[in-house]
């Protein structure tokens, strides 16, 4: 059941919330989650976390998560500590997840290529796909961009792989019930004074979940944001190789 948005909010303002109470009212709400931040605040980690929830908790029909080695390698042994003496989550999620391509892509173009491809139906899926994990979209994206000083080239890249790679990539996850969840790098906007994903504009356009990872190195201090429609909650976090720990 979706509940309405009062509902949720009601949720995320209890302080004795639970990660499966946040997974399961608001995460299907949406088919598009961004995680994003800096380096080393834990995005990787955390949606590792959630296959935990995606895969195992909320459902147990042998689906599966596809995980994309967009720009950064997939690590089985971050994958493993997290998991420590919980052998058998940890062997479901290794049968239940497939790894592409076998590196990480070397360049946009390799990038995009393998992301039409899962459009199209052009790579050998798993039958019963839930979530499709790509980590991480922003960074070729990006290199591709700042070789170029023409705006109207860099902007021709931008509008083509939005038209031509992440567009169909969406309805491919919306007809077949496929929670897409990215990975991006961040930039500092001088306008808002602040910090946002790569090329922000471009995917807070879509309707989504956009989860903030922050770390405050002076306070010590960690923080994740969950930002959707006009609304933010932000709880304060540990760190840690067994995944992300809310504070109470």
């Amino acid at each position: 059941m979706v509940l309405k948005e009062e509902e949720i909010n009601a949720i995320l303002q209890n302080k004795r919330f639970s990660q499966r109470e946040i997974i399961t009212k608001l995460f299907p709400r949406f088919s598009l989650v961004n995680i994003y931040g800096k380096a080393g605040t834990g995005k990787t980690t955390y949606a590792m976390q959630l296959l935990r929830y995606l895969l195992i908790k909320l459902e147990r029909n042998e689906n599966y998560c596809i995980w994309v080695q967009a720009a950064e390698n997939f690590s089985k042994k971050r994958l493993m500590k997290m998991y420590k003496n919980r052998d058998a989550e940890l062997n479901y999620i290794k049968n239940h997840i497939l790894v592409i391509p076998e590196k990480a892509c070397q360049d946009y173009y390799q990038l995009s290529e393998i992301l039409i491809k899962i459009s199209n139906k052009k790579i050998d899926l798993p039958p019963k796909v839930k979530v499709l994990i790509i980590d991480n979209i922003s960074h070729h994206l990006r290199f591709e961009i700042s070789k170029y000083s023409d705006i109207n080239l860099t902007t021709s890249i931008l509008d083509d792989f939005f038209d031509s790679v992440l567009l169909p990539l969406l309805f491919f996850c919306g007809r077949n019930n496929i929670l897409l969840i990215l990975i991006h790098e961040v930039s500092y906007n001088p306008k808002k004074e602040k910090t946002v994903m790569f090329n922000h504009l471009l995917f807070e356009n879509l309707q989504s979940l956009n989860i903030e990872l922050k770390k405050d190195v002076f306070l010590n201090q960690r923080q994740l944001n969950f930002h959707y429609y006009n609304t933010t909650h932000s709880f304060n976090i540990h760190l840690t190789e067994r995944g992300i720990k809310f504070q109470a």
